[in-house]
């Protein structure tokens, strides 16, 4: 009490000599902290040399190690040690003392106060925010955990919480990425084995289920790559925006570096939102070939259409190759709904010389497709295939489509990917 007493009124000498009297006389933990306190805290007016700092430090963890031997830790000991130790910059004794307030004391202001400080050493900024956060909530001054947040806490854990947030984000949507190609790769290949093992002139329910989902996946993945593209565009950017982050870190920005990368992701948003406006000419192929012009043609075309029961085609469109293909035309109400416009395309040169019995059997081919409803959802994946294109091509025309810039790599997977499907 005389020590504290002489250190109350300014006599710091006088009151380290009682103090050490008394720990010659009784080493309790009160005596010792109460040593520590006095040696080791600064004060508004005075900061005790390091000297005397190291030897509070020893005092005050010696305190706590004997309350903690006789399981009755006292929390102002434990303050006392965790203050020292943040004076000296002693991380390993801040976050011990802080480690023991929240097992033994996690209601108190102060326990949070001094976990957030053991946070900050660890550059831990979530945790940092959280634990003033909730030091405010049990009676730090409002105006002090302002202070603290605006110095910089709460700008580190907003940049650290997007972080996590983006490599969460960028880890599912990579899990998407491999899925769809394993989900590619054992579709292709039941299917050909399906070839090989189904009969193709006998209905078979694994058959038309297998088609069923191979649609379903192709659908999928078109849906996928609009999904990925707002992702790419904000890696993009996000990127483009660590790097910068980075220079600032390192106390130096080199301005035509960071020119460069800002421009280059900004080439690179613009020709990823251009790829949606690009119009891309969509017209029919070939010409339209009335019925006026090939009764008998159209006539064998309704014939076969009769005999397998489906409806028959409603438009004929000629071109000088030797291509044929079905396709339908109409909204995807329609398409799903089989009410769509069925038209076929025939290419001039493929009839020279072409058996109408052969030809017969080409035709049932191609109305199998239909039967099968392969055509319903086909533009679906052509236009997912044309955008690609067109991303492709606005960001050569950008100079853009170099190795080092994600969206374009981005690209050149899902192409791939899309085409393994």
């Amino acid at each position: 009490r005389l020590g504290f007493a002489y250190a109350a009124i300014g006599k710091r000498k006088e009151a380290l000599t009682w103090l050490e009297r008394a720990i010659k006389e009784n080493t309790s933990s009160t005596n010792l902290i109460s040593l520590a306190e006095i040696l080791g805290l600064s004060t508004d007016a005075f900061k005790p040399p390091k000297q005397d700092q190291e030897k509070a430090l020893l005092l005050a963890k010696t305190a706590c190690d004997k309350d903690y031997d006789n399981n009755n830790p006292d929390p102002e000991n434990l303050f006392v040690l965790a203050q020292i130790a943040i004076e000296l910059e002693r991380q390993e004794e801040t976050c011990q003392a802080s480690a023991k307030l929240l097992e033994k004391y996690p209601d108190l202001m102060l326990t949070h106060y001094y976990s957030y400080a053991c946070a900050v050493y660890q550059k831990n900024w979530i945790k940092a925010e959280e634990e003033i956060q909730k030091a405010q909530s049990l009676g730090l001054p409002d105006e002090t955990a302002k202070k603290i947040l605006g110095s910089g806490i709460s700008t580190e854990a907003s940049i650290w919480r997007y972080a996590f947030y983006t490599f969460y984000l960028t880890s599912i949507w990579i899990i998407g990425l491999v899925a769809l190609f394993i989900l590619g790769k054992m579709f292709s290949n039941l299917t050909l084995k399906a070839v090989e093992s189904f009969d193709p002139n006998t209905p078979n329910p694994l058959a038309n289920n297998l088609r069923k989902y191979y649609r379903a996946l192709i659908n999928f993945a078109s849906f996928y790559y609009y999904l990925s593209m707002p992702i790419v565009v904000f890696l993009v950017v996000a990127l483009a925006g660590s790097i910068i982050y980075v220079f600032m870190i390192l106390g130096r920005i080199p301005l035509k570096l960071a020119a460069i990368v800002i421009i280059c992701a900004l080439l690179t948003v613009v020709a990823a939102i251009r790829s949606f406006f690009i119009k891309v000419d969509s017209s029919d192929p070939g010409r339209n070939l009335k019925e006026e012009e090939a009764p008998a043609l159209w006539q064998l075309t309704k014939d076969v259409a009769q005999a397998i029961g489906t409806r028959p085609i409603d438009e004929i469109r000629i071109t000088p190759g030797t291509d044929i293909a079905v396709y339908e035309k109409g909204t995807w109400r329609e398409k799903s709904q089989d009410r769509a416009k069925r038209v076929l395309i025939l290419g001039i040169a493929l009839l020279n010389d072409f058996n109408q019995n052969a030809f017969r059997a080409v035709l049932a081919h191609e109305y199998g497709h239909f039967s099968n409803r392969d055509t319903a959802g086909g533009d679906i994946a052509l236009r997912v295939s044309n955008d690609m294109v067109k991303f492709a091509v606005a960001m050569a025309l950008s100079d853009q489509a170099v190795w080092w810039n994600l969206a374009y790599q981005f690209l050149r997977v899902y192409d791939f990917i899309f085409r393994r499907i």
